[in-house]
């Protein structure tokens, strides 16, 4: 089962009024990388924050981002990446069950990693530590794409 945390950003009523005012491509680009920017602070805190005795579950974390709402609504999943794949040794066995040697196998670590670590809770209190640095890191990211995409279609008008 998944956990949905949300965090939400609401601003001045200026920063909307611009928001607002550029094309839907522009407005999906900008809130997708100031979200992006949020999302990998975070990622960045719970790789520190998960359970080592494989490490596989830590590697295999990723983000990824998604609009929705005609670019007024972004979303990033942080969460193991489906194409992360990790090489492992396999015992060979003959047909009486001894081991004869070993080869290489590619294993997806998407499937079993949260199995092998030791349970024990690090999203949430990670994301309670660390959503109000979250939210800085996205404000501050908007305003200066927003400032670079005024800028541009100013420009170009």
């Amino acid at each position: 089962m998944a956990t949905f945390i949300q965090t939400k950003v609401s601003g001045a009523k200026d920063i909307e009024k611009a928001f607002k005012t550029l094309g839907a491509k522009i407005r999906t680009g900008v809130l997708r990388r100031s979200v992006r920017a949020g999302a990998a602070a975070m990622l960045k805190a719970l790789k520190i924050a998960a359970p080592r005795e494989t490490g596989l579950l830590r590697k295999s974390l990723g983000i990824k981002a998604k609009s929705f709402g005609k670019g007024l609504i972004s979303a990033t999943i942080i969460g193991p990446r489906s194409g992360f794949k990790r090489e492992v040794l396999v015992n060979v066995k003959d047909r009486n069950g001894k081991i004869i040697g070993k080869k290489k196998q590619w294993r997806n670590p998407r499937k079993y990693a949260h199995i092998l670590e030791k349970r024990r809770p690090w999203i949430r209190p990670t994301h309670a530590a660390h959503s109000g640095q979250v939210v800085q890191v996205v404000s501050a990211k908007l305003k200066a794409e927003l400032i670079i995409a005024i800028a541009a279609s100013s420009t170009n008008k």
